[in-house]
Order: structure tokens, then C-alpha cells, then sequence
């Protein structure tokens, strides 16, 4: 059996229901978990990332990349800063964490996309663009891959509404998706899953 280490990255600094979580995993093994504070929307930071795990675990194997922002309102309303703050860790994350592992022997890179991709979402224009962006992108990278020109099998993974977790929508909410698309929060165990 594989001793494996997943790191754990985020711009917020490790709080103690995250640090609890993280101990709790360690205690069941047999792999480990741990958490490096970095902004993946800075390609300073990733790089820095990149370096300190190829140190501390002699390589990377793959990436998830998980990180959004939602800046709910109209998208006449929306400024030039809300837009970056919504993009930076979609669209320039998967960015900067391709070209750092460019070099790498993943076996896989993921992204985290939405079903807003495909839907849109009232309020959330520069979200849904975000997850579309991955989408493509994720199919771009493929064709790198296939040509040999980057390592590890590429997909997007456009989410549905999750019941949990940092992007649950309101009770109002639920109740337009269901109404609109027949669709109901996925539980944290079928994600998982």
C-alpha cells in the first residue's frame, strides 16, 4: 500500500475546526494530510507551493484544484476588482498550477468546475464564466497531454449543488434549482464518493 501524503493548500490561515479535521485524518492512516498556506491566484505562491512539497515528499503525483470565490450581484454592477476576485482562483490557478507541474509525473490534474458552467446562474455571470473557462481548459490540457507535452490525465468535474460545504446555496435557492432544473444538493458522501 502506497504512503500517501495529501497537502492540503488555502489563502485562509488553518483555523481549529480545519486543523481538528486534518488530525483526525492523521490518526486513521494509513497516509497523511497536511496544510500549506498559498493563493493559487499568485504565481508566486504556487511556485513556492510546488517547491516546498517536491522537497518535503520528493515530487507530486497530482492536483486537485478546488478554490472559488462567488461575488453575487448583477453583472452591470460588478467591478473590474469583483471580477478578478472571482477569476483569479478559477481561471489563474488553473493556470499557474499547470505551468508549475508542467514538469511533473502526475498521474492526474482535476478541476473543480460547476454545473453553472452549463446553467448560468442568476447573479453569478462571472462564476459561471470561471467554470466554463475550466471546462475548456481541462479539454486543452487533455490535447497536451496526448501530444506529450503535459503529464497526467486532465478532466473537469462540473458539480452540482453541494447540500454542505463553503458554496451552499439558501433554502430560496434550493428551491428555484429544484423547481427550475429538478435538481437537489448532492450529500457530502455521494461527492465523496
Amino acid at each position: 500500500q502506497r504512503n500517501l501524503t495529501v497537502v492540503l493548500a488555502g489563502r485562509s490561515p488553518l483555523g481549529e475546526q480545519a486543523r481538528a479535521r486534518i488530525d483526525a485524518l492523521n490518526e486513521r492512516g494509513p497516509g497523511r494530510a497536511e496544510y500549506r498556506g498559498a493563493d493559487v491566484a499568485d504565481p508566486g505562491q504556487v511556485r513556492r507551493l510546488a517547491a516546498e512539497v517536491r522537497a518535503a515528499h520528493g515530487g507530486l503525483n497530482g492536483v486537485l484544484h478546488a478554490a472559488a470565490v462567488t461575488k453575487d450581484g448583477r453583472a452591470v454592477s460588478k467591478t473590474p476588482a469583483d471580477l478578478a476576485e472571482v477569476f483569479g482562483p478559477k481561471v489563474l490557478g488553473a493556470l499557474h498550477l499547470d505551468e508549475v507541474t508542467a514538469g511533473d509525473e502526475l498521474d492526474f490534474f482535476v478541476l473543480f468546475s460547476s454545473v453553472a458552467a452549463e446553467t448560468g446562474n442568476i447573479g453569478q455571470a462571472d462564476y459561471a464564466y470561471a467554470n466554463a473557462f475550466l471546462a475548456e481548459f481541462a479539454e486543452a490540457r487533455e490535447d497536451l497531454r496526448a501530444a506529450g507535452r503535459r503529464p497526467g490525465l486532465t478532466v473537469a468535474i462540473c458539480w452540482p449543488l453541494w447540500a454542505q460545504g463553503g458554496l451552499a446555496v439558501t433554502e430560496a435557492g434550493r428551491r428555484m434549482f429544484a423547481r427550475t432544473w429538478g435538481m437537489v444538493p448532492m450529500s457530502t458522501q455521494n461527492g465523496l464518493t
